[in-house]
């Protein structure tokens, strides 16, 4: 529970960097927890935890992502490109900074690039592909139609039989070499060198070479390429190809460097934001409020609870029963049918 975390170290991390961060983005104390915890789950070394979890909540607010679904995302990708102990958290925020560039210019949502990427994360294994360029195709693939989760599987079998085409046998390796030539790409041993040496500029020169061809020919490529399961989703990517481009030049302008940062700071700096981070210091507020009360209840109660479980329950039964037959007497009666009958009179009298 709590990423392992103990009592002190969740104190420690409220006073650094909780629940300052609750109060910016306006959210409940317990969800940031949660937030926190899901990082540490992940596997992300807790000395850039914060600045993790910084990342993704500004994704959350900026393009209204999903905390979990992109925590395990980002840390998926850098557990596939690097060394978790050693993580940038720069590179967190250039992967959160391109999804939301990809989502302002696609009819993709945040948390649609988010699954496809999921879903592709082998490119990053398998090529150079960085997980900014594949938001560029993923977005694209969504916002033309496909299924957030078979554009990222497509990616993923994109990339690794274009980078794998040399090695192939049988079948397949005469279509990919058919593919190759058709494109003047010099067959599948072309195909692979290009994509060892730039995989995104290959596969947008593809999807270029495809779009200036012939209705006929281009069936064919798409054939060859995509087969019978995936020519369809190749054939989305081949129509996207400008908004693939589109996106990979504003990911690359150093003038969107900070989209994520002013869409998020937008979002925290309106109306509705700066109500709900009003309402979370007001929250904190009465959390410091009702410790106060609560150390003094356990202590109280804690006293009481000790004091009465040491009590002699058979003497304070005696002393009861004793003070109840001393108001009977007093009432001038021997018993409480007595007191009863003289009240109300016998019954059937």
């Amino acid at each position: 529970i709590f990423g392992g975390m103990s009592k002190e170290q969740i104190a420690s991390m409220r006073s650094s960097f909780g629940d300052k961060a609750s109060i910016k983005y306006g959210m409940n104390p317990a969800d940031l927890l949660e937030s926190y915890t899901e990082v540490l789950k992940a596997g992300i070394p807790e000395k850039v935890a914060s600045e993790f979890t910084d990342a993704i909540l500004k994704g959350a607010i900026g393009i209204d992502l999903s905390t979990i679904d992109t925590t395990k995302l980002v840390a998926r990708a850098a557990s596939l490109t690097g060394d978790l102990e050693n993580l940038d958290p720069a590179k967190v925020k250039s992967m959160m900074n391109a999804i939301a560039i990809a989502n302002n210019v696609t009819a993709a949502s945040g948390n649609e690039i988010v699954a496809a990427n999921h879903r592709g994360t082998g490119v990053l294994s398998s090529s150079k592909m960085t997980m900014e360029q594949l938001s560029a195709f993923t977005a694209a693939g969504i916002s033309g139609g496909m299924q957030s989760a078979k554009a990222g599987t497509f990616m993923d079998f994109l990339v690794n039989d274009l980078v794998n085409a040399k090695n192939t046998k049988g079948e397949r390796r005469l279509q990919l070499n058919k593919f190759g030539n058709m494109l003047g790409m010099g067959g599948g041993a072309g195909l692979s060198a290009a994509m060892g040496q730039n995989p995104t500029q290959t596969i947008v020169s593809i999807l270029d070479k495809m779009g200036a061809m012939s209705e006929g020919d281009r069936a064919k490529a798409g054939n060859l390429l995509g087969m019978r399961e995936w020519r369809g989703e190749l054939g989305i990517l081949v129509q996207g190809r400008a908004k693939v481009k589109e996106i990979l030049e504003k990911i690359t302008d150093p003038k969107n460097a900070n989209f994520l940062d002013e869409a998020s700071e937008q979002k925290v700096s309106n109306l509705t934001g700066r109500w709900k981070s009003f309402k979370s210091a007001l929250l904190l507020a009465w959390e410091a409020v009702g410790k106060g009360f609560d150390d003094v209840f356990v202590e109280v109660t804690g006293s009481l609870t000790d004091i009465l479980g040491k009590l002699d329950r058979s003497a304070i039964a005696g002393h009861i029963r004793g003070a109840m037959q001393g108001v009977l007497s007093g009432l001038g009666f021997n018993t409480w049918k007595d007191a009863i009958e003289s009240l109300i009179g016998k019954p059937g009298a």
